[in-house]
């Protein structure tokens, strides 16, 4: 069977084919003009634009400390036994809160998201024992 015809799809032009194993190349794969693969161009863009951190580093801008509070936040609206899921929620928060006061941390947004469900889930704990008990 001649190569070319293998490899046709439904609109005619034949695909390209892998010279070692005579497969048809994903389009994601094939080299550009100047012969690199798409996905290495990409990546070597995306390593220039911002290099990853050293193994251990934490990145400039990270808050852990808002993630957690987010993290417990929504939580403490599903699962909070006696509201310790939303004391820790406030906690984290009132700590990510600090952090971005401090310096160059982001996420003051998701710590104060943190802070409001936690007191959200506190009061539904409360109200919901209030009238069970």
């Amino acid at each position: 069977m001649d190569r070319d015809r293998q490899f046709q799809t439904m609109n005619g032009p034949p695909t390209m084919a892998d010279p070692a194993t005579g497969l048809p190349v994903p389009a994601d794969r094939r080299p550009d003009a100047a012969g690199y693969p798409a996905e290495q161009l990409l990546a070597a863009a995306h390593a220039a634009a911002r290099p990853l951190p050293a193994p251990g580093e934490v990145r400039p801008g990270r808050n852990s400390a808002a993630d957690r509070a987010l993290a417990f936040g929504i939580a403490s609206l599903v699962i909070n036994f006696a509201g310790l899921v939303s004391v820790a929620a406030i906690v984290w928060g009132v700590a990510g809160l600090n952090r971005t006061r401090q310096g160059p941390a982001a996420g003051r947004a998701t710590a104060a998201w943190g802070v409001l469900l936690g007191v959200v889930g506190l009061v539904f704990t409360a109200r919901v024992k209030h009238f069970l008990f």
